[in-house]
């Protein structure tokens, strides 16, 4: 607790002075980030049913900001793995109710064709190559 104390006393504008002080500060980011490491582990091992349990990943989200940039494109990493399982999800179901449907990736452009009878809806997607064909 002392190490909290200390980054409290930075941010108002306290002088440190002493060397064993400032690695004292060291110490606390550390076990910031090894605390921050441990929660991000436990989601991990949970797989997501929805977008509801992407709210103690934003939170998360939050702590990174203020104590570590190494971990914040992990992060966003399993953000955007989370957000690709839920659209094929979707695009599983949706093959089920509309029957037939094509979606397939448009080049270098980085959007998804998901092409059913009446329509044509485009999505942005990751610039890796997609195709898929369905029918039910």
């Amino acid at each position: 607790m002392k190490g909290l104390n200390l980054e409290l006393n930075i941010q108002r504008g306290c002088y440190i002075s002493l060397l064993n002080l400032v690695r004292l500060l060291q110490n606390s980011r550390r076990v910031k980030r090894l605390m921050i490491r441990e929660k991000l582990n436990r989601l991990l091992s949970q797989l997501p049913s929805s977008r509801s349990s992407l709210l103690p990943l934003n939170l998360i989200n939050k702590e990174l900001l203020f104590c570590s940039d190494i971990l914040a494109p992990v992060l966003r990493r399993l953000k955007r793995q989370q957000a690709k399982d839920l659209l094929a999800r979707e695009i599983r179901y949706l093959a089920a109710e509309v029957g037939h449907f094509t979606l397939s990736q448009t080049g270098h452009f980085g959007t998804l064709l998901i092409k059913d009878s009446p329509h044509t809806n485009i999505y942005p997607s990751s610039p890796s190559p997609l195709s898929i064909h369905a029918s039910s």
